[in-house]
């Protein structure tokens, strides 16, 4: 039998756009639709990216890759202030380019 992934919570983002955070980690866009960008689309430990997607309320869309990122880097360190400074940091260099 195989194993289908679920939906297991359904946020939005400050912009009102749908975040999906899936059974197998994966954060995705509304109806499965992967972030763009380098180091956002795969699987993250499920407990990490509903942390992500709780921090969803305070962030643009446009920023949800951002924000997955510092997910990504911050590992077993995570924790909701250290992910939004780190996301914070990483849309002020992205909008320096």
């Amino acid at each position: 039998m195989s194993k289908m992934n679920k939906i297991i919570s359904r946020k939005k983002t400050y912009d009102n756009k749908t975040v999906l955070v899936w059974s197998d980690g994966v954060i995705t866009q509304a109806l499965g639709i992967y972030y763009p960008g380098r180091g956002v689309q795969g699987k993250l430990h499920a407990s990490y990216a509903l942390m992500i997607a709780e921090e969803a309320c305070l962030f643009n869309a446009s920023e949800m890759p951002d924000l997955i990122r510092a997910g990504r880097k911050l590992g077993n360190n995570i924790t909701p202030h250290l992910l939004r400074v780190l996301a914070d940091a990483n849309i002020r260099d992205n909008d320096r380019i």
